[in-house]
Parts: structure tokens; C-alpha cells; sequence
């Protein structure tokens, strides 16, 4: 099947980025650890027999899953080829598997057991519809299988998006994140019950507005959909974004900070059918 047309924009975006985005992408690393500690500690590594990774990227949070888990079987999917051409390991329990989240099939899978685990790290928000992917992962667990997943939401850069509204508000980004409330009726419409659900939010600092920027494109961590408009931001646009954002964060006293939100839960197929 093949993938749908917003996600080659989403593919290109990637492979576009691949070169930077292991040494730069310190959010999703923070993220990861959280992951792992809130929603993956608890599981007992015996019980876990075969793991799904969506959106696995160049592997950062592939390799925290393989030694949590060494005795687990680990297929990683990713959409970028370019990213998976970037990974930095080598670990005999991980499958790369090059392929589109939004295509998830039993088909891909036949003859398999099902996963005990469907795992996912900063990536979802990325799917064309995050409430298919789930649904779509809750067929291939296992009868005891869980998904754990962080989700980036809207409150991400929240400030930033704020003052480009004020200085070009004709020129609105073509895709938002999903809220907070969004990931939880998506669970529910997919057909899962929670079993963890921890908001986070924190704050990242940076030298400088060209510091924040360039880590901000080099980790390719919201832009693509979420950064373009239909008609690019002029110059005059983005240095009138650059300067009032750096003058609300001044009038702060914070430095140049950014804010960052997620939702981590972890959730098992529900008892109630789900709903359209």
C-alpha cells in the first residue's frame, strides 16, 4: 500500500535532515529518557518478546530499547531511508524495516505472533491520522501487548508560533500539533484504554535566536508541515519574528528559551469496541 501524499512531504523533510539529526535531536533524547522511566521500566524484559518501533529514525531510541530489552526482538520501522542509513549501531536483536506507520498491516506481519509491545518515541504526531495509526497498531498486539508511546502536542514552541501569527497572520502553518485532548480522544476512538498518561512540558535555553533556529531545523523536530505556509515568510517576516520573540523572552529575564510539550502514556487494547 502506498504511503499518502502529505507523508512523501514528511519523507523528503526527513531525508533532508538525516545528516544532522542524530547529533542534534537532544529533545527527543530528554524525551526518550522519560519514556523509558515512566511507561517501559515497568514492563518485566522476560515477558517481551517481539517489539514494534514507529518512526524510529537513526536509532537513538532503538538502541535504549535494546538494552532494556536484549532478549527481545526489535523491528524498527522508519520512512526515511536516508535516516536509517544514519544509524550509529549495530545491535543482532533489531530489524530495520523501511516503510510508512500509516500503512501498518497484519499483512506485513503474516504468520507472526503479535507484538508485546508497540513503542514509539516523538514520531506520531508526524502520521496523516494518529488515530488510524493507533487503531491500526492495536490489531498487531499481542493478547497482553501494550503501546507506549510520547506524542509531541501543541504547546511545542507555543510562543514562537504566537509571534509569527502576529507578524504574518495570512501565512498560518499548513499542519498543527495535535492538542493534549487530542491524543486521548484518538486513544479512545482506536479502541485503547489508558494505563499511563503524563503531560510534559519544559524548557530548553539557547545562546542565541540563531542558536534556537538551527537547532530547531538541524534536529528536524517540528518544521516541515508544521513550519511552511503556502506562501514563504519574507525576509521582513522573520526578522520581525526573530526580533520580537527575542524581546518577549528578554522582558522575561529567561534568555532565549523555548517551550516543549508532550503527552507519554501507555494504553492496551480496551474491552469496548471502538468507536468510528
Amino acid at each position: 500500500q502506498s504511503s499518502p501524499p502529505y507523508m512523501n512531504h514528511v519523507r523528503s523533510y526527513f531525508a533532508r535532515n538525516a545528516p544532522t539529526y542524530q547529533r542534534a535531536a537532544r529533545i527527543q533524547a530528554r524525551i526518550a529518557a522519560e519514556l523509558v522511566e515512566q511507561a517501559l521500566q515497568r514492563e518485566p524484559a522476560a515477558t517481551v518478546g517481539r517489539i514494534l518501533e514507529l518512526g524510529a529514525g537513526t536509532g537513538h531510541f532503538t538502541e535504549r530499547l535494546a538494552a532494556v530489552f536484549p532478549q527481545a526482538q526489535i523491528l524498527a520501522i522508519e520512512l526515511s531511508a536516508e535516516m536509517i542509513a544514519e544509524h550509529r549501531g549495530e545491535w543482532p536483536n533489531v530489524e530495520w524495516i523501511l516503510g510508512d506507520m500509516n500503512c501498518l498491516s497484519p499483512e506485513w506481519f503474516s504468520g507472526q505472533p503479535g507484538f508485546d509491545l508497540v513503542v514509539s518515541n516523538c514520531a506520531l504526531h508526524w502520521a496523516e491520522s494518529m488515530k488510524d495509526v493507533l487503531r491500526r497498531s492495536a490489531i498487531l498486539l499481542s493478547d497482553q501487548g501494550v503501546i507506549a508511546a510520547a506524542v509531541m502536542t501543541r504547546g511545542t514552541l507555543a510562543e514562537l508560533h504566537r509571534v509569527r501569527c502576529e507578524v504574518a497572520p495570512e501565512k498560518p502553518p499548513l499542519k498543527r500539533l495535535p492538542s493534549v485532548e487530542n491524543v486521548g480522544r484518538d486513544l479512545i476512538e482506536a479502541g485503547l484504554s489508558t494505563e499511563h498518561w503524563a503531560p510534559l512540558r519544559f524548557e530548553q535555553t539557547y545562546a542565541s535566536m540563531t542558536d534556537m533556529l538551527e537547532h530547531l531545523r538541524m534536529s528536524a523536530f517540528t518544521g516541515g508541515m508544521f513550519a511552511r505556509s503556502e506562501k514563504m515568510l519574507t525576509r521582513s517576516e522573520i526578522q520581525a519574528l526573530c526580533t520580537t520573540y527575542q524581546e518577549r523572552c528578554l522582558a522575561k529575564q529567561t534568555g532565549i528559551t523555548a517551550e516543549f510539550e508532550c503527552v507519554l502514556f501507555r494504553a492496551s487494547r480496551s474491552t469496548e469496541p471502538p468507536t468510528s
